[in-house]
């Protein structure tokens, strides 16, 4: 039974939890946000071909050090900083695409009496 003692493996579970429930909070806030469930999914879809690209690139060695997945280090800058990009710009764009104009309130007729305005409820 050798590796990790009590305390190493109560750090590790500590330390998994706390941005598996940050992602979770993360996520949730995305749809309340968006109110559209598929901008969650986006982000998680993301977060996890990011990470496993960083895993494959280092099992490759193009990093020049390795990538334990299961370890609590900070993810480095250079790595991390990219991440945040595009999950912004994907965030941006899903936001772009997803808020719609508001409905017309008002409807314009040409007829021979001139220009008829009607108001009422929201066309959609």
């Amino acid at each position: 039974m050798g590796g990790r003692g009590p305390v190493q493996r109560h750090s590790h579970a500590v330390f998994g939890f706390v941005p598996r429930f940050v992602l979770g909070l993360v996520l949730g806030y995305l749809y309340l946000w968006s109110g559209n469930i598929l901008v969650s999914m986006a982000a998680h879809f993301t977060q996890n071909a990011f990470r496993l690209l960083v895993v494959y690139l280092s099992q490759r060695g193009l990093f020049g050090w390795g990538f334990d997945p299961d370890a609590t280090d900070a993810l480095p800058w250079t790595l991390a900083v990219p991440s945040a990009l595009l999950s912004a710009g994907l965030l941006y764009f899903l936001y772009q695409r997803m808020t719609a104009p508001a409905a017309p309130t008002a409807m314009l007729t040409l007829s021979h009496h001139g220009v008829d305005v009607r108001r009422g409820e929201p066309l959609a």
